[in-house]
């Protein structure tokens, strides 16, 4: 279940804050355009579930997913995989239920990612 994984995974942070020497930085400006982009990613995720479009519904649910996962956000990545999932599979009966526990995983990362990471830096 999603909610048994963190919203941020901190070991995935970590192993990326120490790629190279300006890393935490580089993880810095990544999540920041991710959560800046939230709001877009949102739209054409629910556009294109309730369009019934599987096709577009693997793509922008693969897309973000592998953001989400290279970035540690664990639980977002979680429920993206099982909309690339359907989309994939064309089973797309019940994506439309995913879409709030979509929106509230995005909410999540932009707010634990903000509190946790852009309020220290300052």
């Amino acid at each position: 279940m999603e909610t048994e994984k963190p919203i941020i995974d901190k070991q995935r942070v970590e192993e990326l804050q120490m790629v190279g020497e300006d890393a935490e930085n580089l993880f810095i400006m990544l999540a920041k355009m991710f959560v800046e982009e939230i709001q877009i990613r949102y739209e054409k995720i629910q556009e294109a579930v309730l369009a019934k479009n599987a096709k577009k519904i693997t793509e922008c649910a693969h897309t973000s997913k592998g953001s989400a996962s290279n970035l540690g956000f664990a639980r977002l990545a979680s429920v993206l995989e099982k909309l690339e999932h359907m989309g994939r599979n064309e089973e797309i009966d019940g994506a439309e239920e995913l879409l709030p526990i979509v929106f509230n995983e995005l909410q999540n990362v932009k707010t634990t990612f903000e509190k946790e990471y852009l309020l220290q830096s300052h």
